[in-house]
């Protein structure tokens, strides 16, 4: 033992405290002799024992005992007598005092009292050190941010600090009434399987001796709910056996939640980049939310530029029992989420400012955008029925969602730059073998004429051969044209369908006919292109009519047409006037309708030759992006 030990001695004898400091240096005593200068002097400084006779002048040692005790309950107290009597040892006992040493002749009487002090002195101090130790221990315990119990050798519980309630679902006071191994728990692993006792946590510490850390499974709480606990244990070991088990519980059930959400959605994940359209995307999206994220009032909505509102095209099988009908969404909860691109979370849709339904069944609701394509929404018929887990969750499928649209769409783009590129080529392939074919002609009238003029003076075989080139040099005008038509359309605007007519038709030399524009509409196209159809046709009408032709342009349901009152085209001849080359006279290249085909097919329009009301030619589109039509043209 280390430092100073204190004594008061209440003795008549004055050597005793020199004899008792010559016996161990470390003491330092001090004597009084009498109950009242004893309780003085204890309270007047601090003492580690106290040793007394039995006789005293105005009391017993017993009853000296009697008075500490009640205040100083801890303070070794050694009774010091010359009585031999047995009925005042037996009451020494009986009271409660530390030790007793019988007085003797000679010094070794002394050194025995210096040794029975000194280990009630070392017992005591260990004893204090040891309910210090627990008390900071119990303070520990109670303070933990986390669950901590304790339970005794048999699985009772003998402590749970105040983190218990929220993680076991008792009072701590119900504890005391229930074993780690109660059946109400229902514990169970993490597969659903019963756990034996020998597999619990408890029994693992308490017959390994070992600590256990991390041991995952679920209890029932006394409503019914089931929790995932995480359960890491020590042994609390009294003389080498294991006294009592402390626990440290964590409810991990969110953690478990969103772990297990993950992986469903990692495999899920793979279904949606394997889709191969938007709503495909959408479907597997909605079954995911309704069989992973038991999101099972679930929708997704698209956004829809014509009805400009959020359409819905996949919900679960239960939104369709429950809803009456799919509305559209241009205002409400959906229509702000979307607008804004971000989460939105209701713990009560009924109190929400801009809820699209006020009567609604509805009460909790989460909402997730998908970016520019719509939304991901799902809704509970109870209140604050989503958690954190569920959004985390939630927003995890939105994106990958939104991933496997972007997807969908840049796959779609390629394959409709792919398909245009190989039609190109296709045209391209055809240009080559038409320019082939219809400049052989043209290359030989040239030639023969040119052997003419050789032979001969005739000026005629020289106008000829000049006719030869400029059929060359238009034909190769038109192979040029078309080609470029084989192109991508530019950008596109709103232009109006009398204007452009009108522009078109001041330019080209059009002799004595007349245009008659009907009516005017509004559609979106590449303005360049369109004026391009108009002068192929507007030239054809008036080549074939003898330069005296009514040309009238005049609106469709869904487009538009451009006819004439000349010769009009043969039914038979109708389906190959817009191939490549195709001429029903010998002074066209054969083009022009081709190339007229070429920018229709551009815009994703339909075009179809018939007979005009004045028994012409008559070109009509369909399938137009119509914006706005009138009913009368004045130019």
């Amino acid at each position: 033992m280390d430092g100073v030990v204190r004594v008061l001695c209440v003795e008549q004898d004055s050597e005793l405290p020199e004899r008792l400091e010559q016996a161990n240096d470390r003491f330092q005593t001090t004597t009084v002799t009498g109950v009242e200068p004893a309780l003085q002097a204890l309270g007047d400084g601090m003492y580690d024992c106290l040793v007394s006779e039995y006789k005293l002048p105005d009391a017993t040692g017993l009853e000296l005992f009697d008075k500490v005790r009640n205040n100083y309950p801890r303070l070794p107290f050694i009774l010091f007598t010359d009585h031999g009597d047995e009925s005042v040892i037996t009451d020494a006992i009986s009271a409660g005092v530390t030790d007793y040493v019988q007085k003797a002749a000679g010094p070794a009487q002394h050194k025995i009292l210096a040794n029975r002090i000194n280990n009630a002195v070392v017992a005591h101090r260990t004893a204090m050190e040891t309910n210090r130790e627990h008390h900071r221990f119990e303070q520990v315990l109670k303070t933990s941010p986390s669950c901590v119990v304790q339970l005794d050798r048999d699985g009772q519980f003998i402590f749970a600090n105040d983190r218990a309630e929220t993680v076991l679902g008792l009072e701590q006071t119900k504890l005391e009434d229930r074993t780690y191994n109660d059946p109400e728990w229902d514990i169970k692993d993490l597969d659903g399987n019963p756990l034996s006792d020998s597999e619990l946590p408890f029994a693992r510490v308490l017959h390994t001796g070992e600590p256990v850390r991390d041991f995952q499974h679920t209890i029932r709480w006394p409503d019914g709910r089931e929790r995932v606990l995480s359960v890491s244990g020590a042994p609390i070991i009294d003389e080498k056996s294991v006294e009592s088990v402390v626990f440290s519980l964590t409810d991990v059930t969110d953690q478990h939640r969103r772990e297990r959400g993950l992986k469903k959605l990692h495999r899920a994940t793979r279904e949606l980049y394997d889709a191969g359209s938007k709503q495909e995307v959408a479907q597997i999206a909605s079954d995911t939310a309704d069989a992973i994220l038991d999101f099972d009032l679930n929708g997704i909505h698209f956004y829809d530029e014509q009805a400009d509102g959020l359409k819905p095209v996949a919900v679960s099988e239960r939104t369709q029992r429950v809803v009456d009908e799919l509305v559209t969404f241009d205002h409400g909860i959906a229509w702000e989420a979307f607008q804004s691109g971000e989460v939105r979370q209701y713990g009560d849709i009924r109190n929400a400012d801009e809820i699209y339904d006020p009567e609604t069944d509805f009460r909790s609701g989460l909402y997730f955008p998908l970016g520019e394509y719509g939304i991901l929404l799902a809704n509970s018929i109870k209140i604050n029925d989503f958690d954190e887990v569920d959004v985390s969750l939630g927003q995890l499928l939105a994106e990958n969602a939104k991933g496997a649209l972007d997807r969908v769409e840049r796959e779609a783009l390629l394959r409709e730059r792919t398909q245009k590129l190989t039609k190109q080529n296709q045209q391209l392939d055809e240009f080559a073998r038409t320019i082939t074919h219809d400049l052989r002609n043209p290359m030989q009238v040239l030639r023969g004429t040119l052997d003419g003029v050789r032979q001969t003076t005739d000026i005629d075989h020289l106008d000829r051969g000049y006719r030869a080139l400029d059929r060359m040099e238009t034909l190769i005008d038109d192979v040029l044209a078309l080609a470029q038509q084989g192109q991508l359309i530019d950008e596109t605007e709103i232009v109006s369908l009398a204007a452009l007519a009108d522009g078109c038709w001041e330019i080209l030399e059009t002799a004595e006919s007349e245009l008659i524009v009907e009516s005017d509409l509004q559609f979106e196209a590449d303005p360049g292109r369109v004026r391009q159809i108009f002068e192929n046709l507007f030239a054809n009408s008036v080549a074939y009519a003898d330069d005296n032709v009514t040309v009238t342009v005049d609106t469709l349901p869904n487009g538009f047409s451009v006819g004439d009152d000349g010769p009009g085209i043969d039914p038979v001849e109708r389906d190959q006037i817009f191939t490549h080359g195709y001429t029903s006279t010998g002074g066209g290249t054969g083009f022009g309708l081709a190339i007229v085909k070429q920018i229709a097919d551009a815009h994703d329009w339909a075009v179809d030759v018939t007979q005009s009301p004045s028994g012409g030619a008559q070109i009509e589109f369909t399938n137009v992006d119509l914006l706005k039509s009138s009913s009368s043209y004045t130019e």
